[in-house]
């Protein structure tokens, strides 16, 4: 029997092991205490990726803004 799930922090998009019995509660990132709801989604490591993680979101708004500047 599995105790633990696999969940992408949506902060800084690292993979982090989580206690079943944290389903549903707020839970926080150990990596950058970034907060979210534990939730397990067996379909989310074939729809989502690094791509969809805030933080590579911030860097193609950035990369989008500089290729404008220029």
């Amino acid at each position: 029997m599995q105790n633990y799930f696999v969940q992408s922090c949506p902060t800084c998009g690292r993979s982090l092991r989580i206690q079943i019995k944290y389903l549903g509660r707020q839970v926080s990132c150990r990596h950058c205490n970034g907060q979210f709801r534990a939730e397990h989604d067996e379909d989310a490591g074939c729809s989502s990726g690094v791509m969809d993680t805030p933080i590579m979101k911030r860097v193609e708004s950035a990369l989008q803004r500089a290729s404008e500047d220029s």
